[in-house]
């Protein structure tokens, strides 16, 4: 029996234009920090693979009619810095609740979201080979938009 766990935390960065009909666009930017972890829990075997990353990409916002609150998607790509990681890649559904009443866009927002998260492998043998699949993502967030 194998037994996988893979943390990431880390900083995301986003700016987006929103429109009068509640749709927005913008870019985000995220650093962070992810460890693996994989044990054959018949022969007590364990590999680990940790590293920094980076990824970048788009982000489309859907605000809630007289709410300081939205819906996202982040569809993010970029890499490690390790050599034996090549792309990573991560696809995120959101909600992101503000403590601010509406019409301010100041404040604290809390972020729960789900997803799917893929990271290549360049020289998989053995378990780490099952590491390079998509995996599947819950996460939770703590901002603030200023």
């Amino acid at each position: 029996t194998l037994k996988q766990d893979a943390i990431s935390y880390g900083i995301q960065m986003s700016a987006a234009l929103t429109s009068k009909k509640r749709l927005g666009l913008g870019l985000a930017l995220e650093l962070g920090r992810q460890e693996f972890k994989q044990k054959n829990v018949a022969s007590g075997f364990t590999n680990k693979i940790n590293g920094n990353y980076f990824l970048l990409g788009p982000k489309l916002i859907y605000n809630w009619k007289s709410s300081n609150s939205y819906t996202y998607m982040d569809f993010l790509g970029g890499t490690s810095e390790r050599n034996d990681i090549g792309l990573m890649s991560s696809w995120r559904l959101g909600m992101s609740i503000g403590t601010k009443k509406a019409p301010s866009k100041k404040g604290v927002k809390f972020d729960l979201f789900s997803g799917v998260d893929y990271v290549e492998l360049k020289k998989a043998r053995g378990l780490a080979r099952e590491f390079d699949k998509p995996g599947w993502l819950l996460g939770a967030a703590i901002g603030f938009q200023i």
